[in-house]
Order: C-alpha cells, then sequence, then structure tokens
C-alpha cells in the first residue's frame, strides 16, 4: 500500500524547514560578534548591568526604527527620487554630530 502525501502538507514540511533555519541563522547573527555586541559588552563591562541593559534598550529600539523605515517604504523612495540622497545623507551627518 503507498501513502499518499498531499501537496499541501509538503509545502508546509518545506516551509517549517525553512522556518528552522532562518531561525537559526537570526540566533547564530544576533550573538556573533558585531559593532553593536562588542558596544554592548564594552558599555557593560565599564559602567555596569544597568547601564548596560539601558544601552541594550537603545540599541533595539534603533534596530526596530531602520525596520520600521526599511518596510514603510522609504527605500523606495528614496531609490525613485535620487536627487533625496544628498539630503538625507547630510541630515544623517547633522544627526550623528
Amino acid at each position: 500500500m503507498v501513502a499518499r502525501v498531499s501537496a499541501s502538507s509538503v509545502q508546509r514540511a518545506r516551509c517549517m524547514e525553512v522556518l528552522v533555519s532562518f531561525v537559526l541563522a537570526g540566533i547564530a547573527l544576533a550573538g556573533s560578534p558585531g559593532p553593536n555586541t562588542l558596544s554592548l559588552a564594552a558599555t557593560g563591562a565599564a559602567f555596569g548591568a544597568r547601564r548596560g541593559l539601558a544601552f541594550l534598550c537603545g540599541l533595539v529600539i534603533g534596530m526596530v526604527a531602520v525596520m520600521l523605515i526599511t518596510a514603510s517604504g522609504v527605500v523606495g523612495i528614496v531609490l525613485a527620487l535620487p536627487g533625496l540622497a544628498p539630503a538625507i545623507t547630510a541630515a544623517a551627518a547633522a544627526y550623528f554630530l
């Protein structure tokens, strides 16, 4: 007797496989030493856990803001209007200074 497997169950299994791979890659990348991780470790070591936690909250808020801006379509507007790029670059530089 041959077991029948529906296309939707195969598709669901493939989707879960991709999701597990995505989550594992996300965990590995989140814990990899990058500028945020290294600066957070340095802040925690220099100023203590309480200030390190405040720094972490700032990092998370900044990352969420970048994701929201990207998801809102601002990037598409900038790509459609290349003349905006220098103005945005100048605004970003002024913000960092």
